[in-house]
């Protein structure tokens, strides 16, 4: 691992489209920033050089591959420097990537959505989900269940999200929402919400069921 180095903040890019958390909101981290001034910075961000050319394209010097939440606090506490490892073996963005998402996972710091985004952008890339799984050390259901859940319409990604809906039961929306449609796959997830909040178990699959008999009407 590279020393630890003090690096001016406003050479550091915070890319929110690599970012697993996505846009970072100042207010998010004001206890984090409170801790910092008191306890002062205990981890380091990780950081990687940018190319000459990406350094004049982008404005920026480095680029942060780990401690998004660490570099706002700073900039929540108007500081000019922060303490950072420079990772110069992580040029490429899939490098990069798998790092940032492997230790928000190991910190269990992501939602599912969350997670599910930051996968996208590494099938974006031409990755295949068993090889994501091998490298996050994840088993392949792991990937596959997230990479459903990309697949339903936004407003019902952001019920399960909110919901906490477990993981069997976005496989069940996923083959609900493929066999019978998006207002049908909505009606599955509020079953699933009135299940979880009674404490039972929904039954999914009369979703299924109940359009293959209109189909045939």
């Amino acid at each position: 691992m590279s020393d630890i180095q003090s690096l001016e903040i406003t050479k550091i890019h915070a890319d929110e489209s690599f970012n697993c958390r996505g846009k970072i909101d100042p207010t998010s981290v004001v206890h984090l920033a409170k801790d910092i001034k008191d306890k002062g910075l205990i981890q380091p961000i990780i950081v990687c050089e940018y190319s000459p050319d990406q350094q004049q394209e982008l404005g920026f010097d480095y680029k942060v591959i780990a401690g998004h939440r660490r570099l706002m606090a700073h900039k929540v506490l108007k500081m000019e420097r922060i303490d950072a490892i420079v990772r110069n073996d992580m040029m490429t963005d899939v490098d990069a990537r798998f790092f940032n998402l492997s230790e928000n996972i190991q910190r269990s710091e992501l939602t599912i959505l969350q997670e599910a985004y930051a996968l996208e952008g590494l099938v974006n890339l031409g990755l295949k989900r068993q090889d994501i799984a091998e490298r996050l050390g994840m088993s392949d259901g792991w990937v596959q269940i997230r990479i459903m859940l990309l697949t339903l319409p936004e407003d019902i990604r952001l019920e399960v999200e909110r919901a906490g809906i477990k993981q069997s039961d976005i496989r069940k929306l996923y083959t609900v929402y493929r066999a019978s449609g998006e207002d049908i796959a909505r009606e599955a997830v509020k079953d699933i919400k009135n299940a979880k909040a009674t404490k039972r178990t929904a039954n999914v699959d009369k979703h299924i069921k109940s359009k293959i008999t209109q189909k045939k009407m």
